[in-house]
């Protein structure tokens, strides 16, 4: 079947429109989007906030993330933490970890790592990968927890096994520093491989930095250009200062 984004954008009207708060989730993200119908981050905001009234959770975390990045509405940190307290306590586990990004921030509240740690493992257990590597990162650094690099090991493993690209690099980062595990630059070079294939731009930049610095592979430029390219054309910046 032919991939045809603008019909598929009128059949999530229409189930919008009809009551189905979920097709307004997905119309309002082809607008964020710019995806088979114009941009328009003001109208993504509406769809959202319809979603969100008709109890469609991910509406609620997607409403809260525009008023946390200020497109298509103003820059709001309490609304962005009302609307992740509610997708959270609705079941949406985006949005625990959205929340537990702002308490670990401090983004509009004071900051409470504690409290962060608790709702990445939340999510984490609901099968939310990013709040697995967020807790991962708690646990390599003490923050919110107690020190406990074998815990950060288990979670990077977790989110990295489930594909979720920021868990391989970080745990990557471990094997190429021995960090908490035996150093093994051979694995570090394989994490960080699959994170780059699987679009991760510091994925990229880091298996480009162990080519550079011939760090456990032999040194070889064309390969460290090829993957800094790469992580640039990915978004990662600090790449493109090594094209």
């Amino acid at each position: 079947m032919l991939r045809d984004l603008p019909r598929a954008a009128e059949l999530f009207r229409r189930a919008c429109e009809g009551g189905k708060a979920e097709g307004c989730v997905r119309l309002g993200r082809m607008h964020e989007l710019g995806e088979g119908v114009v941009a328009d981050l003001a109208r993504a905001a509406e769809l959202y906030g319809e979603a969100c009234e008709g109890d469609v959770m991910d509406g609620c975390t997607a409403l809260g993330l525009l008023y946390r990045d200020g497109k298509g509405v103003g820059t709001d940190a309490r609304r962005a933490l009302d609307y992740f307290e509610r997708a959270c306590e609705g079941g949406a586990m985006q949005g625990c970890t959205t929340l537990g990004d702002l308490y670990q921030r401090g983004d509009g509240l004071p900051p409470d790592p504690v409290r962060a740690a608790g709702l990445y493992q939340r999510s984490c257990e609901g099968d939310d990968w990013e709040g697995c590597t967020r807790l991962g990162a708690l646990y390599a650094t003490g923050v919110g927890v107690a020190l406990d690099l074998s815990r950060a090991l288990t979670f990077y493993e977790q989110a990295c096994n489930a594909e979720h690209m920021a868990g391989c690099v970080e745990l990557g980062a471990l094997y190429l520093d021995g960090t908490g595990v035996e150093q093994d630059f051979e694995r570090a070079m394989e994490l960080f491989t699959q994170a780059c294939n699987g679009r991760s731009g510091e994925g990229c930049y880091r298996a480009g930095d162990m080519y550079l610095t011939g760090t456990g592979v032999g040194r070889d430029l064309g390969q460290a250009a090829w993957r800094f390219r790469r992580a640039c054309r990915l978004g990662y910046r600090e790449a493109c200062r090594q094209e």
